[in-house]
């Protein structure tokens, strides 16, 4: 009797051992399985979120770098922008013109101005400025007349002095060149 009792309790036992098997299979198929992949799933997502964010602080960091270039070039446009006067007004500008270097202590002999010519979007006027001062003062006319007058440039400049008398001025010829605001058809014509 030992014997079937025994057969019965190893019965009970493998039956017990596969229900139990089938249970944890389930239960790995239904609810650890699914949440292991899901995990899986989560920590991949969070991986390329940290990929995500780490491109999005780059991409602020460019957009930092190119605000800060965009407000330095904003700050130099103003020195730089070509904003011509109106061919109009020749004479008043010939008067700045010689101003500036009589602020200088340059002695005009001569104001030619050139018969001008139209551009794309202004009209070109030639200037030539004779006369006599020191060395310094052209050099100061040339740096007021850059600062002052930004659509008045410098094509050609000749110095010539007597170095067998030093102290003597030196006779100075400026070639300049007027950008002026094209003319615009007048609504009488």
């Amino acid at each position: 009797m030992n014997a079937i009792v025994r057969r019965q309790r190893m019965t009970i036992d493998a039956a017990a051992i596969a229900t139990c098997a089938g249970i944890i299979l389930v239960a790995y198929f239904a609810a650890i399985g699914p949440l292991l992949r899901e995990n899986a799933a989560g920590r991949a997502r969070h991986r390329q979120l940290a990929g995500q964010r780490q491109r999005a602080a780059a991409a602020a960091a460019g957009v930092r770098r190119l605000t800060a270039e965009l407000a330095a070039l904003r700050a130099q446009e103003p020195r730089d922008a070509l904003q011509p006067a109106q061919m109009g007004r020749t004479t008043s500008r010939l008067k700045q013109i010689t101003s500036l270097a009589a602020n200088r202590g340059l002695e005009i002999k001569g104001v030619e101005p050139g018969a001008s010519r139209q551009e794309a979007d202004f009209q070109a006027m030639p200037l030539r400025l004779t006369g006599t001062g020191n060395f310094r003062g052209c050099v100061e006319f040339l740096h007021d007349l850059r600062t002052a007058l930004h659509d008045t440039t410098v094509t050609g400049l000749r110095l010539s002095g007597t170095p067998e008398a030093p102290g003597s001025p030196l006779t100075f010829d400026f070639d300049l060149c007027w950008y002026a605001a094209p003319q615009v058809a007048s609504s009488q014509e």
